[in-house]
């Protein structure tokens, strides 16, 4: 009998011993686990101090899709890892956290869905927040993107100061290729100290003269979820930089085109089509996505040279 009962505690053990290490090792294939540098993907290449921390990267991909106590949502599904990418891992922000950005894209025909997701690192746990919207394959960063939790700008590669217009300072500098706008909120601060959620158009310092020096940042609503920010190079009269006669015009034109109802259908658009034309007493101005599709609007305005902004009905 009692060889019986060693029996049986030496098979538990064994069963024991068994089960612990299928859980460490699925702990440790977890643990790393991480998706490649988006310069394989994106052209893009990772950024940020931390880029090469392999642990750090894997750590901050399990709290994004693995661990279910993170705080913060993901605005849909987990992110797959054959589909995501390492765009941004460093310290970000005057308290030193780890901020890692993924990319994560779903390809449909000639669009895709990109989805943003950033994870923050700090002693209260990992927080996370991500959000999606549809881009052209092949352009999915041209203009940057704006992190959904903190609200930085994570500007193209190739930008080394960015300009809120009207904002009469630069954007503030929190890391490399990353800006503070002062027009997104800060989902990891307390409401008291957030900013106002405000449309804003940005002017970029770009080291690659070919490269649109314009972005339009409009406030996107969604039903029962916060706002996004999908940022849009602007073009005007098919070139990256708009003349300076035109750009007063240019300028003048965005904020009442940030507050028109049909702006979300452009949503996909590679980039705002801007014409211009010398009407008497002023300029007409046009905007329209850089790759028109039948039935979406074409918004034309009147830029008197002394005078509000005049808006015509968008037509399709």
């Amino acid at each position: 009998m009692r060889l019986l009962v060693r029996l049986l505690v030496a098979l538990v053990a064994v069963a024991v011993v068994a089960a612990l290490a299928v859980v460490a090792v699925d702990a440790w294939r977890s643990w790393n686990v991480r998706p490649d540098d988006c310069g394989t993907r994106l052209l893009d290449p990772a950024r940020g101090d931390q880029r090469a921390d392999a642990g750090l990267v894997a750590g901050a991909w399990s709290a994004l899709v693995e661990n279910d106590g993170a705080a913060g949502g993901l605005d849909g599904s987990r992110p797959v890892l054959d589909r995501s990418c390492l765009a941004y891992a460093g310290h970000v922000g005057p308290d030193g956290a780890s901020t890692v950005v993924f990319l994560e894209t779903t390809r449909t025909g000639a669009t895709e869905l990109l989805r943003i997701a950033e994870v923050r690192l700090g002693g209260a746990g990992p927080r996370r927040a991500a959000v999606g919207y549809p881009v052209v394959v092949g352009n999915e960063v041209a203009a940057g993107v704006v992190l959904p939790l903190s609200g930085h700008y994570l500007a193209p590669v190739d930008v080394t100061a960015v300009q809120v217009i009207g904002a009469g300072a630069p954007a503030g500098r929190v890391a490399d290729g990353v800006f503070d706008l002062g027009v997104v909120p800060d989902r990891t601060l307390g409401p008291a100290e957030q900013v106002p959620d405000t449309a804003a158009t940005l002017l970029l310092d770009r080291s690659v003269p070919s490269a649109p020096d314009l972005v339009a940042l409009p406030v996107v609503s969604q039903q029962d979820a916060p706002p996004i920010r999908v940022p849009f190079a602007v073009t005007v009269d098919g070139a990256p930089r708009a003349d300076p006669a035109v750009r007063p015009a240019v300028l003048a034109v965005l904020p009442p085109l940030y507050a028109d109802p049909r702006l979300p259908s452009l949503l996909g658009s590679p980039a705002l089509d801007v014409r211009t034309a010398v009407l008497p007493g002023g300029h007409g101005v046009t905007v329209a996505g850089a790759r028109p599709t039948p039935g979406l609007p074409v918004f034309r305005y009147f830029v008197p040279a002394v005078g509000p902004v005049v808006a015509a009905v968008p037509a399709g």
